[in-house]
């Protein structure tokens, strides 16, 4: 355990990642834990004492590209980062990892929050062929090699990486932890963050923006 606080008689502990929570919850040390891979749900449902469930959050899971990075930095171009939306298969994404009833959003906030209108929000759907296209016209035939880093889920970042591979993009991935994904971001030093967020739980956009376009960003 990384930190611990105390709520009423209730104790939350912070751990390093998914695999250390289910660590935690077969060893008795943990009665509660959210947000484990998908790929434990099954056996986790199947053990005596344990119930499993898949139920939507206001959690949503996106990538932020730093577009004012000085000297050569390809996400600066409009055509790099559009290509980046056509070239992950968000749909697969959401049906072989996130699971149970995920769905795919195209705006930067949870459809239910008041303020957040998805239709006026740009869809990408999957398509390599117009990603690479994308890539040519902003001057990268070849692709790239840039730096993505995550925090929550390495298997999720990896099959962002893997998408972005096969049109060129490489990406080097390092995994960290939340606090430190933060500072690295304010820094400049994440040019693609795999980033969560879940508006503290509050049913407006309010909770959202902010961290990411306002002051707090």
């Amino acid at each position: 355990p990384k930190g611990r606080a105390k709520i009423g008689k209730v104790e939350i502990r912070t751990v390093t990642d998914s695999a250390a929570e289910v660590v935690e919850l077969l060893a008795g040390r943990a009665d509660w834990i959210w947000k484990f891979n998908s790929d434990q749900f099954d056996k986790l449902d199947k053990l005596p004492r344990i119930a499993a469930s898949r139920d939507e959050s206001m959690r949503i899971d996106f990538l932020l590209l730093d577009a004012i990075a000085p000297g050569d930095n390809p996400l600066a171009k409009q055509q790099v980062r559009q290509a980046i939306n056509y070239a992950i298969d968000r749909e697969k994404f959401v049906k072989y990892l996130v699971q149970g009833n995920a769905r795919v959003i195209d705006a930067p906030c949870y459809p239910g929050q008041f303020g957040c209108d998805t239709s006026a929000a740009v869809h990408y759907g999957y398509d390599p062929a117009k990603a690479k296209a994308l890539l040519a016209e902003a001057g990268y035939p070849n692709g790239f090699t840039t730096q993505m880093v995550g925090f929550r889920s390495a298997q999720w970042t990896a099959a962002i990486q893997n998408d972005l591979a096969a049109v060129g993009i490489k990406a080097q991935v390092s995994m960290v932890e939340g606090a430190v994904l933060v500072e690295k971001t304010k820094k400049g030093e994440a040019p693609v963050a795999h980033w969560d967020w879940g508006s503290l739980s509050v049913n407006d956009v309010s909770a959202v923006l902010p961290n990411f376009f306002g002051d707090e960003g």
